[in-house]
């Protein structure tokens, strides 16, 4: 009889522009080195959210633009914990829209004038 060995893979939303498993892992207890980079030449002009994260047996490297790039990585290696380990992988991702949208839905839920400039600023 042949053994089967099945590798369940980190469903990450939203999922990341550029993602390569490597069936490698890492202990929770190892703490990420975060760099700070001119760019990420894949992110083309949205380099403000970009980051590249790489996840092997004995280092997780976080390399950002900015400091908000480096929280979306924090962010995306929290959902490759499995079992009290990382999922090992490269992964390349920056945000799809240079700004991010903010949606009222005043025809289910009513907010005064006030609230609302409040919300705008």
């Amino acid at each position: 009889m042949t053994n089967l060995i099945i590798t369940v893979l980190a469903v990450l939303l939203p999922v990341p522009k550029q993602i390569a498993y490597n069936g490698q892992s890492c202990p929770q207890s190892l703490q990420p080195a975060i760099q700070f980079v001119e760019n990420i030449p894949e992110a083309g002009a949205h380099q403000d959210e970009a980051y590249r994260l790489e996840v092997s047996p004995d280092c997780i490297r976080i390399q950002a633009v900015t400091p908000v790039g480096a929280i979306r990585a924090r962010q995306t290696l929290e959902q490759l914990l499995e079992n009290g380990v990382y999922q090992g992988c490269s992964i390349t991702d920056w945000a799809a829209f240079p700004v991010r949208g903010f949606m009222h839905d005043v025809g289910r839920g009513y907010i005064s004038t006030d609230e609302l400039k409040r919300e705008i600023d």
